[in-house]
């Protein structure tokens, strides 16, 4: 985004898969429905999902990782997520290109 155009920073990114995204919807609709559900934070949702088994998680123990706030950010975050393909041995899909695209 153009950074004339913004007035603040993104709250966060979650990716979702197969019947994730459904689920998300679902588990969200019955909490706004409940009597916390105004006074709580979407990921307090997650948290839910997560104990029951809905979600999972990735260990990023033992690497380095970045928060993305500000544009200057990601070109830190881009040399962070090539070492790590380079780390597993992903030496094929590291390139500018790809990391351009968000993978």
């Amino acid at each position: 985004l153009p950074l004339d155009q913004v007035d603040g920073e993104s709250i966060g990114l979650i990716l979702f898969r197969g019947e994730g995204t459904q689920a998300f919807r679902d588990a969200l609709e019955r909490a706004m429905r409940g009597p916390e559900g105004v006074k709580s934070w979407y990921l307090r949702v997650i948290d839910r999902l997560a104990r029951e088994g809905v979600v999972h998680v990735v260990s990023i123990h033992g690497r380095a990782w970045a928060e993305i706030d500000y544009p200057v950010d990601l070109k830190n975050a881009r040399r962070l997520a090539r070492g790590w393909l380079l780390e597993d041995g992903d030496r094929d899909t590291v390139s500018e290109d790809a990391l351009s695209a968000g993978a």
